[in-house]
């Protein structure tokens, strides 16, 4: 299936018109200071092909961080709207607060070549809302803002809120931006044809949601490097020790059934750096130790690694393998980033998962353009590659 693109559409579909641009801004913010901007500037490239077709756009994006209790809390806009605006070299208006009727009489007032920002849209609780409690009138409220629907905030792809799904009907063109065509293509070769030797890198959290990936692409790979979470539910499901992991039933049922299939493809990290009870860091073989916890692979696995990425012609990689907040378990996943950026220059098809897997590149002190492709996609991706339907993609127009 082929989702049109605004590339893939006359000029008259966008000129003169108002376009509705959600974007994924969801970017680190501390006070003022926006601490990561690749998910900023890759929306740049879409902005500039619609002002050049002489329409008008409102941004809208999501933002949504937690604090030291995990809480969610949802900040303004506004930082992101001054950072923009520096990239483009060109005024970017900005309405401040929840968006009413206010904001659709100054999107009213937008001229061709101009541009306006609503603040974030999960000031209104039926935003997120949406998959449980529809409110459809909402929809349409928001959908009367343009003329044309483009979708260009891949990393909540999988997300079914008003902004990604529910309003998207109610437009007559439905696209896609260039940032999440590029996505797409990228994604699909590596889920339905990658180039072989393939081998898949995964790591981090969201095990489900990566357990589900691994059992549509292990076909296709030829080996599986783990780490994390991950990592620590296999080793549970073959009946080693994890220290003081709780690992869930559902994911050692998947992982499981992977294995039942797989399980030559799947290496797992043969020593550990792990904090002990006492806690001291220390680096231990086979399996974690009781009241001990496996925060990072160890030495000679990060070897046993580096191996196993040469001489591959295609690799994916998503989550870091080990705790990269702490300064002593981040030496694993930088040092994977740095032998994945390596196969890239030996003509290697690299493509990287978003989320934390961006903050290691950072750490490693690797450059995003050392690698075919850099997702901004987190739980979306992995939901793409385990073959399910994006929410933001079913009202997407497709070319017949």
């Amino acid at each position: 299936m082929e989702y049109l693109s605004i590339i893939d559409v006359p000029s008259n579909v966008l000129s003169g018109k108002r376009v509705f641009l959600r974007v994924d801004y969801n970017v680190p913010i501390k006070g003022e200071i926006i601490s990561e901007h690749y998910r900023i500037t890759h929306t740049i490239q879409t902005i500039e092909y619609l002002l050049k077709k002489e329409a008008s756009i409102v941004l809208a994006s999501h933002h949504e961080q937690k604090d030291e209790k995990e809480n969610s809390i949802y900040l303004s806009l506004e930082p992101v709207k001054n950072a923009l605006q520096d990239m483009l070299k060109q005024e970017v208006k900005f309405k401040k607060g929840k968006i009413d009727e206010s904001s659709l009489k100054e999107v009213q007032k937008l001229k061709p070549g101009e541009i306006l920002m609503l603040d974030n849209l999960r000031f209104d609780p039926r935003e997120k809302a949406y998959s449980e409690n529809p409110d459809e009138e909402y929809c349409k409220f928001l959908a009367s803002f343009a003329d044309v629907y483009v979708f260009e905030a891949f990393g909540a792809a999988h997300r079914k809120h008003v902004s990604t799904n529910g309003m998207v009907k109610y437009f007559k063109r439905r696209l896609i931006g260039i940032l999440v065509k590029k996505e797409i293509g990228v994604l699909e070769k590596i889920r339905d044809n990658p180039e072989k030797p393939f081998c898949v890198v995964v790591g981090g959290g969201k095990v489900k949601d990566k357990l589900e990936a691994l059992k549509n692409l292990a076909g296709k790979a030829d080996v599986i490097l783990t780490g994390g979470l991950v990592a620590h539910t296999f080793l549970k499901a073959i009946g080693k020790k994890v220290g003081k992991e709780i690992i869930e039933e559902e994911w050692l049922k998947i992982a499981k059934d992977i294995l039942n299939e797989h399980k030559n493809k799947i290496i797992l990290p043969v020593d550990y750096v792990v904090r002990e009870k006492s806690g001291k860091v220390s680096v231990v073989d086979g399996e974690i130790p009781e009241g001990c916890e496996g925060f990072d692979i160890g030495p000679k696995t990060m070897k046993k690694y580096a191996e196993e990425l040469r001489n591959k012609a295609t690799i994916f990689w998503n989550g870091p393998l080990g705790k990269i907040e702490e300064v002593e378990f981040e030496n694993g996943s930088a040092g994977i980033a740095r032998e994945i950026a390596l196969s890239w220059w030996r003509g290697a098809t690299t493509v990287v998962g978003g989320g934390d897997t961006i903050t290691v590149l950072n750490k490693a002190g690797v450059m995003e353009n050392e690698f075919t492709h850099v997702s901004t996609g987190g739980g979306a991706t992995l939901q793409y590659l385990a073959g399910k339907v994006l929410p933001a993609l079913e009202y997407i127009e497709t070319r017949e």
